[in-house]
């Protein structure tokens, strides 16, 4: 399916399945947000094997999408990032001004929900708790925050009643990256070097993990890992206690500037985008992040976009056993504005399989070849012999003529290297 926004730049979109039949994508355009709805149509199954079969196949035809909603965030907000709630029931604006919009979803109705205050510069990401019941986000100021996203909440209705902004529940703050070498002198104040919080994910089911990268707009860039604190009073108890969360990991995971995130769905690994068209892989599964893969200069500008892959399972479209001899799971697929995708895995080219009666006909004709060269020579240095032997011992009687011309060898000894006897 192709989405035509017209002239408007859509600059981030989301997608969630809502029943078998349809699925809903988000898109970030402008001051506000667009909801499409996009019908699902599978082909018929199983695939034709024989041509009659595929005579009477239907091909799948270019579904129809239709533009469900369409809202504002509020003049000169600029939606820099979206995401639907795993319920499905709630959407999450980021804003180019630093707020944070929560809409409720009922029926393809948007409806603004609450308004959360916080950042002081433009938000970079939004995304929900895996229970659907906070929302982190992160922006350039060097912040990632965590605000109350269940619509179910007392603080929540009351805020919508008053219309008064919510504030965050926890405020995770990055450390100013490192200066890169060579740097030139800065002008005018000392001071910080700008954070800029590019990404954030949640790492676990409870929401006790944190990932967020972060770097200023020309040094390195930092991959860090977040665990929730809980005080002693509060184990044990069924009082949920306040978030505070500790930066327990920090390592460098670009030496240049981070431009997207994207973590997958089973938490194993976390994709980087970076502003020289590299894509990094980073694995999740030990306690520290660790560098998997490293895919250089994929992309010849930044990487606008990654979208690691959501389930370990096969998905639609990747090649199958019966086509080349084996399949290949990607891990990432990226973007980026020189107008390439790009399919990346960390599985090696697979090598095309020799069957085995193949690989010993080949063997058994190279052997016969041989056999047949040799049977030749053999024949021919035999025909050479009778005929020298013809020649020189036209009569058996000719006792001189044998001992000059003809040798012998006692049965003894092998060769023919010796003076004649």
């Amino acid at each position: 399916v192709r989405l035509d926004t017209g002239n408007d730049i859509p600059v981030h979109v989301a997608l969630q399945r809502i029943d078998d039949a349809t699925i809903y994508l988000l898109a970030a355009i402008g001051d506000g947000v667009r909801l499409y709805s996009i019908p699902l149509r599978v082909p018929p199954s199983p695939p034709p094997t024989t041509q009659q079969e595929e005579e009477q196949y239907e091909f799948v035809k270019p579904v129809e999408y239709e533009l469900v909603a369409s809202v504002s965030c509020g003049k000169g907000a600029g939606s820099n990032a979206v995401a639907f709630s795993p319920l499905g029931n709630a959407v999450a604006v980021g804003c180019e001004n630093g707020l944070v919009k929560l809409f409720s979803l009922h029926r393809g109705i948007l409806t603004e929900w609450a308004t959360m205050e916080g950042h002081s510069k433009a938000v970079c990401a939004v995304t929900f708790s895996p229970r659907a019941n906070h929302i982190l986000s992160s922006a350039k100021d060097g912040t990632a925050r965590i605000w109350d996203a269940n619509l179910q909440t007392k603080s929540l209705q009351a805020s919508v009643s008053n219309a008064t902004p919510l504030q965050a529940l926890c405020v995770l703050n990055c450390p100013p990256p490192e200066e890169p070498k060579g740097a030139p002198p800065k002008r005018g104040k000392k001071g910080p070097q700008q954070v800029l919080v590019r990404g954030c994910a949640y790492g676990d089911l409870e929401g006790k993990v944190i990932y967020t990268v972060s770097s200023g707009r020309r040094s390195v860039a930092h991959l860090t890992k977040w665990k929730q604190l809980v005080p002693l009073a509060f184990k044990g108890s069924s009082t949920s206690p306040p978030l505070q969360y500790n930066g327990t990991h920090k390592v460098v995971c670009a030496p240049c500037p981070v431009s997207s995130m994207s973590l997958s769905g089973d938490a194993s690994f976390v994709a980087l985008g970076r502003v020289d068209g590299t894509i990094s892989l980073f694995g999740l599964t030990k306690e520290s992040p660790e560098l998997w893969k490293q895919f250089e200069t994929i992309h010849e500008l930044p990487v606008t976009c990654v979208a690691a892959r959501p389930v370990p399972l096969p998905l639609p479209g990747e090649v199958s056993e019966e086509y080349c001899g084996a399949s290949i799971q990607y891990d990432v697929m990226s973007a980026s504005a020189d107008n390439q995708l790009a399919h990346l895995s960390r599985q090696r080219a697979p090598r095309k399989r020799r069957s085995t009666q193949s690989s010993s006909s080949s063997s058994y004709s190279k052997f016969q070849l041989c056999f047949h060269i040799l049977l030749l020579l053999l024949a021919w240095f035999l025909y050479l012999v009778i005929q020298t032997t013809k020649q020189s011992t036209c009569s058996f009687t000719d006792i001189p003529c044998i001992r000059e011309i003809v040798l012998w060898a006692p049965s003894t000894r092998s060769g023919i290297s010796f003076p004649p006897q």
